[in-house]
């Protein structure tokens, strides 16, 4: 694991701004304000985010919805881009999975795009066996074309 980094689960004002700046970038988020970002935050089960020690930065970020007992959705797991490559994705999961709030929870979804499959199974996610899948009401978000 990469060492200079510490687990938050919680966001100061000055963390949220900073992966905020990185949220905003994904594709999936087009649009979100950060009023409604950081409710969405305050909404969720468990928060974890990297906060690199020697400039208290968040530079990582992921986050849990659940009912607390049954299921629950991995959503926006993001690392800063000039970061990616050096094991703070593995890490934010792994801090993420340990968490209290989530690590007795038997079932976890989450959606990527398929070339992330393999960094997820890693954890233990994989496409469901009995052939069951997603399906999608409201907005659906295109990740740029490949270039």
């Amino acid at each position: 694991m990469p060492e200079g980094y510490r687990v938050v689960h919680e966001l100061s004002d000055a963390h949220f701004e900073q992966v905020f700046a990185i949220y905003i970038q994904q594709w999936w988020t087009a649009g979100r304000s950060p009023q409604d970002v950081r409710a969405a935050f305050a909404n969720s089960t468990a928060l974890v985010a990297l906060v690199d020690e020697a400039t208290d930065e968040a530079v990582a970020f992921a986050r849990v919805v659940s009912d607390g007992y049954f299921q629950a959705t991995v959503n926006d797991v993001i690392c800063r881009p000039d970061l990616r490559g050096r094991g703070l994705g593995a890490m934010l999961m792994e801090a993420l999975l340990a968490h209290p709030a989530i690590a007795r929870i038997p079932r976890l979804d989450l959606t990527c795009l398929p070339e992330m499959d393999g960094f997820y199974a890693r954890f233990g996610f994989g496409l469901s066996p009995n052939g069951s899948h997603m399906l999608r009401r409201g907005p659906v978000f295109s990740p740029p074309a490949a270039g």
